[in-house]
C-alpha cells in the first residue's frame, strides 16, 4: 500500500535542517494556517468532515471502543514531533512500534477515512486532519460536547520509535514531571488535567499496567494505600497475582464507561483510579483543586473541549501538500540538497507571520477575567430557559441577526429609549431581553463590569442553536458595548422580507458577509421559529398586486396558510420551516421545504429559485453539508462591526 522513501541528508544540510525543525515548532505554536473551514470548496462540492462523521459513525455504532481508541491516537501522535500523522508510518523503526505505542490504534480507520477522500479529492485531505476531526466525531458520539477542528496541517515525513519513547509520558510519571512535560508542548496544567481525565474517562486498560498498585506498590510488597479498598478487591479479582491477559475499565464509575464525561474526576476523588498518575492528581496540591472543580461542576463539558483543540496545535506543519494515498511515506532517509532545505527553512519562517486577526476578538476571552465560568453562566441560564419555550432559539437567532446588522455586533438592540433601535417596526417581534438581562444579572454579581452585552448575546444564540441540535460552533469573544441605537439606523439596515436576492446579497457583502452567508443565515433562522400572518399576507392572496397568490408557492402550502391566515386578517402565526417534525430544529428541514414551493417569506422562495443561491440551496437541502457551514457562518456574522475598545454596560438596557 505504501512506498518507502529513501531520505538522506548530507552533512552540509544538517545545520539548514535544524533550524527548519525549529521553526516547525514556530508554526505549531502559531497555528501557521490552521483554520476553520479550510476543505471547503477544496474537495467540490463534498464536505470533508461528513464523510469522516459518517465512517466514524458506522465504527462506533459497532465497537464504541473506538472512542478511547482515537483519544490516545491522536495524543501519541501530538506528543511526538507533533500532529503530523507520523503515528501511522509503516516500518521496523517507526513510532508505531516503540513499546508507547503498543494497543495504539485504529489504523484501519483512519485507512478507510483516507481511501474514502482520496476517491472524491485525491491528495488533498491530510492524514493528520483526519485524525483530529475522527477524534472530534468520537468524543461527540460518546457524550462529550461538539468542539470546532482547525484544519489544514500537513503530514510529517519522520517517524523514529527511540522518539516516541523519549515524548510519551508514562503511567508511572509524577504529576510535576507530567506538568513539565505538558508545559514543553505548549499545555498548561489545566490542559494536562483534562487530557488525562479525557482520555481515560472511555476506554480499558491491561492488568499489566496496575499490578505494581496492586501487590507490589513501591516496592512494599502491598498495595497502594490510596486506592479504594473495594476497587482493590474488585481489580484484584479481575487482575490476580499470578497474572492475567484481562483489561478493566480506566473510569471505575458503572454506567460512565463509555461516556466522555466527569466521572473519572469522581471516581478517583474516591480512591478509584486505576493508573498511578490517575490517582496522583486527585492528590497532588498542584493538580488537587483542578480535579475537585471538574468532579463537582460542569466544567469539564466545556473545557474539554478546549484542551483538544490546544492539542490539536501542538507542533503543526502547513503549507506542504499532504502526501497522496499511494505515495505514503514510510520510515527512511530522503536526498534534500542544502538549497532545499534553507528554501524550506525560508517557507516555514513567512509560516509565522500568516494569520488572521478580527481586531481583539478571541476565543476563551474571559478565562481568567472572571472568576467563574463565564460561558458555563451562560449555557445553564439558557438551558433551563429553553425547557420551558423552546421558540428562544428563533428570538435569540434574530436578535443576533438584529444586533449585529445595525452598526455591528455591539448590543444596541437592548438599549431603552423611545428612538432606541427595538422600537423600530423591524425589529417590534424581536424578544428574549429578559433572558439577557438575567444573565447579566448573574455575571454581574460573579465579576461586575466584566462581561459585555454584546458577548452575552453572541454566547446564549450559539447555546441555543446547540440546544436545538445544532452544532457547537466557537464563539470568539471580547466585544465591548455600543452606545449609540436609533430607530433610523435600523430600518435602514435591517433586511425587509420583501427584499430581492440581489439586493440581499449586497447587503449582506457590504457587512462582509458573502453570498453562502447569506443563504445559510437566513435559512439557520427560519429553521426555527414562527412568522405572522401579516408578514406574508400579499403572497396569499394579492402577489405583486395581481389579485392572486405566488405562483410559485406549493398548492398543498397555500390550502394550509389561506386557512390559518384568512384574508381578512389574522393574529396567527405559522412555521418559518415546513417540514414536519423540523419546526424547532436547528436543521436543513427549511432548504428541504422551500426546494418543495413551501417558503413562507417571499425571499424565503426566491433564494430556491434564483441562479445567485438555488445550487446553494440544493446542496444544503440535499447533503450533510448544513450543520458545519451554518456554524461558520454564525462565527462570521459576530465579526460584524465589533467594538474593541469601550465600555462595558453594568445594565445593558442603558448606558453607564
Amino acid at each position: 500500500m505504501a512506498r518507502t522513501r529513501a531520505i538522506r541528508t548530507s552533512s552540509s544540510s544538517n545545520a539548514a535542517l535544524a533550524v527548519a525543525l525549529l521553526l516547525m515548532t514556530l508554526v505549531g505554536q502559531s497555528y501557521g494556517q490552521l483554520q476553520l473551514g479550510f476543505y471547503i470548496g477544496k474537495c467540490g462540492k463534498n464536505n470533508v468532515e461528513k464523510v469522516i462523521f459518517d465512517i466514524v459513525k458506522q465504527a462506533f455504532d459497532r465497537d464504541n471502543r473506538v472512542v478511547a481508541s482515537l483519544l490516545r491516537l491522536q495524543f501519541h501522535d501530538c506528543f511526538v514531533r507533533g500532529c503530523d500523522a507520523s503515528v501511522l508510518l509503516d516500518g521496523r523503526g517507526s513510532e508505531k512500534v516503540a513499546s508507547g505505542n503498543i494497543g495504539v490504534g485504529p489504523y484501519d480507520l483512519i485507512d478507510a477515512c483516507k481511501d474514502s477522500l482520496e476517491q472524491i479529492c485525491p491528495g488533498v485531505v491530510s492524514c493528520a486532519d483526519i485524525i483530529v476531526i475522527a477524534t472530534r466525531v468520537a468524543v461527540f458520539l460518546a457524550g462529550g460536547r461538539w468542539y470546532r477542528v482547525e484544519v489544514g496541517r500537513r503530514d510529517g515525513v519522520i517517524s523514529l520509535a527511540s522518539e516516541a519513547e523519549a515524548n510519551l509520558p508514562a503511567s508511572t510519571i509524577s504529576v510535576p514531571n507530567a506538568i513539565d512535560v505538558f508545559r514543553r508542548r505548549g499545555l498548561n496544567t489545566q490542559d494536562f488535567v483534562l487530557l488525562l481525565g479525557g482520555g481515560h474517562t472511555v476506554g480499558r486498560i491491561h492488568c499489566s499496567f496496575v499490578m505494581e498498585r496492586l501487590y507490589n506498590f513501591q516496592r512494599s510488597r502491598g498495595s497502594d494505600p490510596t486506592m479504594n479498598p473495594t476497587t482493590f478487591s474488585s481489580l484484584s479479582t479481575t487482575c490476580p497475582r499470578s497474572g492475567s491477559n484481562n483489561f478493566v475499565f480506566a473510569d471505575q464509575t458503572r454506567g460512565s464507561e463509555f461516556k466522555v464525561d466527569k466521572a473519572f474526576y469522581q471516581a478517583i476523588r474516591q480512591g478509584k483510579g486505576i493508573l498511578p498518575i490517575d490517582q496522583e492528581i486527585a492528590r497532588h496540591p498542584r493538580t488537587a483543586g483542578i480535579v475537585r472543580r471538574l468532579s463537582m461542576t460542569g466544567d469539564f463539558t466545556f473545557e474539554f473541549p478546549r484542551a483538544m483543540v490546544k492539542l490539536g496545535r501542538v507542533g503543526v506543519l502547513t503549507g506542504v501538500r499532504p502526501f497522496p494515498i499511494n505515495d505514503l511515506p514510510v520510515l527512511g532517509r530522503a536526498r534534500a540538497s542544502s538549497s532545499s532545505t534553507t528554501t524550506l527553512a525560508i517557507v516555514l519562517l513567512c509560516m509565522t507571520l500568516v494569520g488572521q486577526s478580527y481586531g481583539q476578538l478571541k476565543q476563551n476571552y474571559y478565562a481568567g477575567r472572571c472568576s467563574a465560568n463565564v460561558e458555563s453562566v451562560i449555557y445553564d441560564i439558557v438551558s433551563k430557559a429553553y425547557q420551558t419555550d423552546k421558540t428562544i432559539v428563533a428570538a435569540l437567532l434574530r436578535m443576533q441577526f438584529h444586533d449585529c446588522f445595525v452598526g455591528g455586533c455591539d448590543a444596541s438592540i437592548l438599549l431603552d429609549g423611545s428612538n432606541a433601535e427595538k422600537n423600530a417596526p423591524s425589529n417590534g417581534s424581536v424578544r428574549g431581553y429578559e433572558l439577557i438581562d438575567a444573565i447579566k444579572a448573574r455575571l454581574e454579581q460573579l465579576c461586575p463590569g466584566v462581561v459585555s452585552c454584546a458577548d452575552i448575546i453572541v454566547v446564549a444564540t450559539r447555546v441555543a442553536v446547540a440546544l436545538a441540535q445544532g452544532n457547537w460552533y466557537i464563539v470568539e469573544t471580547g466585544r465591548k458595548d455600543g452606545y449609540f441605537s436609533s430607530i433610523t439606523e435600523a430600518e435602514k439596515n435591517l433586511p425587509p422580507p420583501t427584499i430581492s436576492v440581489s439586493n440581499a446579497i449586497r447587503l449582506f457583502g457590504s457587512k462582509g458577509l458573502s453570498a453562502n452567508d447569506f443563504v445559510l443565515l437566513l435559512g439557520g433562522g427560519h429553521t426555527v421559529g414562527a412568522i405572522h400572518c401579516s408578514k406574508f399576507l400579499d403572497r396569499l392572496y394579492n402577489y405583486q398586486n395581481t389579485g392572486r397568490a405566488d405562483p410559485s408557492m406549493n398548492s398543498a402550502t397555500l390550502t394550509s396558510f389561506r386557512q390559518r391566515c384568512p384574508s381578512t386578517g389574522s393574529n396567527n402565526f405559522v412555521y418559518a420551516d415546513q417540514t414536519v417534525g423540523s419546526e424547532y430544529r436547528v436543521d436543513n428541514g427549511f432548504y428541504k421545504a422551500i426546494s418543495l414551493g413551501k417558503g413562507v417569506l417571499e425571499i424565503d422562495q426566491r433564494i430556491a429559485s434564483d441562479v445567485q443561491t438555488k445550487s446553494t440551496v440544493s446542496r444544503l437541502a440535499y447533503s450533510g453539508d448544513f450543520a458545519t457551514q451554518f456554524g461558520y457562518a454564525m462565527i462570521n456574522l459576530g465579526r460584524v462591526g465589533v467594538l474593541t475598545q469601550g465600555p462595558v454596560r453594568r445594565n445593558c438596557r442603558r448606558n453607564n
